[in-house]
């Protein structure tokens, strides 16, 4: 069986053979989904639909809400990128960095019952400001 040490190592041995090769060469990649995301959702003011889906306490210190959601949207895109590097392992490539990338916007972010989820799923785990996100953004080690 798979604990949970094992599938770090393995998760952390497919970002450092298949993932970091290619996103250093396509780093441009996330910086345009950052960008369109941004776009998108209107940041930092967030879209309507997912305003109204938050509740009046998560409404507090909009920004922070807002910057949360994107720095969440971008971990979950980045792990699963790093899932599909596993994956495919150096057959990894532009294709299926944007098909995951499509795909988890379309699922992330369109879905207005998610990020209230998020945000009560971050608080619950301590994760409430922009410091504390920055755990979900850094390179595993």
């Amino acid at each position: 069986g798979l604990n949970v040490r094992t599938s770090g190592r393995r998760y952390a041995q497919a970002f450092t053979d298949y993932y970091q090769p290619f996103i250093a060469k396509h780093e441009h990649m996330l910086e345009h989904y950052l960008v369109h995301y941004a776009y998108r959702t209107q940041f930092p003011f967030g879209s309507k639909a997912v305003n109204d889906s938050l509740d009046g306490e998560a409404r507090v210190g909009a920004f922070t809400r807002q910057y949360l959601l994107m720095a969440a949207y971008f971990a979950i895109v980045r792990a699963t990128m790093i899932g599909l590097a596993a994956h495919h392992g150096s057959a990894f490539g532009i294709d299926h960095a944007i098909r995951c990338i499509q795909s988890s916007s379309r699922t992330l972010e369109h879905c207005t019952t998610y990020a209230p989820e998020v945000l009560r799923i971050l608080g619950g785990k301590g994760i409430a400001n922009t410091t504390s996100i920055s755990v979900l953004t850094q390179d595993p080690r």
